[in-house]
């Protein structure tokens, strides 16, 4: 199984690993981590691109990084489809053009349209990618996005490839696909289809009902807790089985897929750990390293497992 990882730092990046509010930035640097993990460039026009993973359902990810699309050269066009025709004519997208519009159906790359470099990290295997990104160059102040395959819990599922989105024009950072409510999806999180495959674009939602580490409860921080450690849990999705929010009586699953190398941390803030920083846990994995993105927003933050050591299943 491929499996990069790559940053502002990597070497073989167009100009010199920058990241930008520049139309094209981000589409320039996936056309080299993806192909790196056996991704193709199926199409290629301008800034516009269709890539397809190497393995798995192979459904392609659609980018156009071109502000006369996206609105503003800080923010990316993204989908998901089925198919595609060329680099801008998708067959069967999700989310579709009626769930959420070009103008906010976006990664963010920066806060401000110009060619100050963020940093960023991108990890991608052949099913999957997984990005992270400072738009405003502000300490622990991220943001992070996701696209691919997500393992399911029920056999038989065929359509178990997810495109998260923003859905907002705003360019002020935030963990927005992380907030979420069990049972209900949350605008962001679009599956291929439901789990028959009877239903176009279904929403989902990642299944913890006050956000991923959000400080909403007084739970301890990270560290601050009885165990002293880190303490977290792998992320599931739910999926409504409808186009909606509203979960279906007869196709909606409060359960269908597990999130690779994303863990939602049992605390309530980050505490005293930073972006970036990493640890293991040899209870789990000796082999496995951990990182943290976070956004200052209600101290929410994600923990992302950093090595090809991520299995589905319990803890």
């Amino acid at each position: 199984m491929a499996f990069v990882h790559y940053t502002e730092a990597s070497g073989g990046l167009p100009n010199a690993g920058r990241l930008s509010g520049t139309n094209g930035d981000l589409a320039g640097i996936l056309d080299v981590v993806l192909v790196a993990a056996g991704w193709a460039i199926e199409y290629s026009s301008g800034f516009a691109r269709v890539y397809r993973p190497a393995t798995g359902n192979r459904f392609r990810f659609h980018v156009n990084d071109d502000s006369a699309v996206s609105g503003a050269a800080t923010l990316c066009v993204v989908r998901g489809c089925e198919n595609a025709t060329n680099a801008t004519t998708l067959t069967d997208p999700f989310p579709l053009a009626a769930q959420v519009a070009n103008g906010v159906c976006n990664w963010l790359k920066s806060s401000t349209a110009n060619t100050t470099a963020r940093t960023f990290d991108i990890w991608a295997s052949d099913t999957w990618v997984f990005f992270a990104v400072n738009p405003a160059g502000t300490a622990n102040v991220w943001e992070w996005h996701f696209f691919g395959d997500v393992p399911p819990l029920n056999s038989g599922d065929v359509y178990n490839t997810v495109c998260f989105v923003r859905n907002t024009s705003g360019v002020t950072p935030g963990i927005y696909t992380a907030v979420s409510s069990t049972g209900t999806g949350v605008t962001r999180i679009f599956f291929t289809r439901s789990y028959d495959g009877t239903v176009k674009s279904t929403q989902g939602s990642i299944v913890n009902g006050t956000g991923v580490g959000a400080n909403t409860i007084n739970f301890p921080p990270a560290q601050g807790g009885p165990t002293g450690k880190i303490d977290k849990e792998k992320t599931i999705l739910a999926d409504t089985g409808s186009q909606s929010t509203i979960m279906s009586a007869s196709l909606g699953l409060p359960k269908r897929a597990w999130l690779p190398n994303i863990w939602i941390p049992n605390h309530g803030g980050f505490g005293s750990i930073n972006v970036r920083d990493t640890w293991t846990d040899n209870a789990y994995n000796a082999s496995a390293i951990f990182t943290e993105f976070s956004t200052n927003t209600n101290n929410a933050f994600v923990i992302v497992e950093t090595t090809n050591t991520w299995a589905p299943g319990a803890i």
